[in-house]
């Protein structure tokens, strides 16, 4: 997994550190497309669309937090952080999820050109695939194209100048349907204006269960994070 360097002062080099401009904090990904990951690895692909808030299909995300990895610009998995569903529409099968230091998508603002709106990336058969679906017709606010293959849920479509299109959330019996520019932007404005950077703390009632222990609550997040460091795995060898 990269990391990021960070530049520490020693006491006896403090003097000298201490005209240099402050640190900035790295972004999370160099790319706005992120990997969701579930207990097999990458279940969906989303988008992020603020510094702060991404887009994916809502079926992919039926829990409340989100496990989710971000990429560099040439798209290999960078990191895995966690994030936290605020916002949800139903009838579009949208879904939004906080996070920190996303890389933003530029929203198509016009109509759909249907011939310069054909890039899909997307999580098949490897994260951070390019792949094809022309759009067909446009209805009720949905952008439809040839089926979806399973695991595209939550990509983007993307046009020639790299902007957002549509999110990807299923198909019907002959197409693909990707929620559009519209729909999108609806969640968004249901959406909190600022949102938590760290997930809450455990419910009271977790703690004050006692059928739980401490030592039952330490080994069951060991498990998450050894669950998750092997997804992340997964997610880097399929990059290579």
């Amino acid at each position: 997994m990269l990391k990021t360097p960070w530049i520490f002062c020693s006491f006896l080099s403090l003097v000298a550190c201490a005209e240099a401009p402050p640190p900035v904090a790295p972004s999370m990904g160099d790319e706005p497309t992120l990997a969701i990951l579930g207990a097999d690895g990458v279940t969906c692909g989303a988008v992020a669309v603020t510094p702060s808030l991404a887009v994916t299909a809502n079926h992919c995300v039926s829990e409340g937090a989100v496990t989710y990895v971000t990429a560099t610009h040439d798209g290999h998995a960078d990191r895995t952080a966690f994030g936290v569903v605020v916002a949800r529409e139903v009838t579009s099968d949208l879904a939004v999820f906080s996070g920190s230091g996303f890389v933003p998508a530029i929203i198509e603002q016009g109509n759909v050109e249907f011939e310069h709106a054909t890039t899909l990336v997307t999580h098949v058969p490897a994260p951070w695939t390019i792949a094809k679906r022309h759009p067909l017709d446009t209805r009720d606010g949905f952008v439809q194209t040839e089926r979806l293959d399973l695991g595209m849920s939550g990509s983007g479509l993307w046009d020639d100048a790299g902007r957002l299109v549509g999110i990807a959330v299923g198909n019907d019996a002959r197409c693909g349907y990707f929620a559009g520019r519209g729909r999108i932007l609806s969640l968004l404005r249901a959406a909190p204006v600022s949102v938590p950077l760290k997930q809450p703390a455990p419910a009271a009632a977790l703690w004050g269960d006692p059928n739980l222990s401490i030592e039952t609550l330490i080994a069951s997040a060991r498990q998450r994070r050894e669950h998750i460091e092997a997804g992340l795995n997964r997610v880097e060898r399929g990059g290579e």
